[in-house]
């Protein structure tokens, strides 16, 4: 059952981030251009970056369905949220009107909702990571060395 619902999560945050990178290609230029307005990066090169986050999502997205580098792409899933999250907190202690560049259904989220959202994603990226640790025996150090000194 644990494994079913790993699996589950897993699929769940796939779809996700697959459904993400769909909406901001299918209109690269309007995502390009809404990522241009974030006063974050005016100094960076905007449309090298835009690619970066695409690809990135793409890389997220592709692992989990194919069970590549399990762990390593939970934790990579968690900092992208945690950098996704931090500014769309700047944007809400900002006062900034303007949504996100996320594209799709995320659009019609205000801020607050996306927050939320995000917060169980990475609720659900934290889970997979003690989830794999489990797998391994890695979360109860103290039984591993009861059973070596055995």
């Amino acid at each position: 059952m644990k494994s079913r619902f790993v699996r589950f999560t897993e699929l769940t945050l796939a779809v996700i981030f697959g459904y993400s990178v769909f909406s901001k290609i299918s209109n690269f230029a309007s995502f390009q251009l809404k990522f241009s307005k974030i006063s974050i990066v005016y100094s960076l090169d905007i449309w090298w970056f835009s690619y970066v986050i695409v690809l990135t999502e793409c890389v997220i997205a592709l692992a989990f369905v194919f069970q590549i580098v399990k762990k390593a792409n939970a934790y990579l899933t968690l900092i992208t949220l945690i950098v996704f999250t931090s500014y769309l907190s700047t944007k809400l202690i900002g006062n900034d009107p303007e949504g996100c560049s996320c594209g799709g259904i995320f659009n019609f989220l205000d801020i607050k909702q996306h927050l939320i959202v995000n917060v169980l994603l990475m609720g659900m990226a934290c889970y997979l990571l003690f989830a794999y640790d489990a797998e391994k025996g890695e979360t109860h150090p103290e039984k591993t060395v009861a059973h070596s000194q055995d």
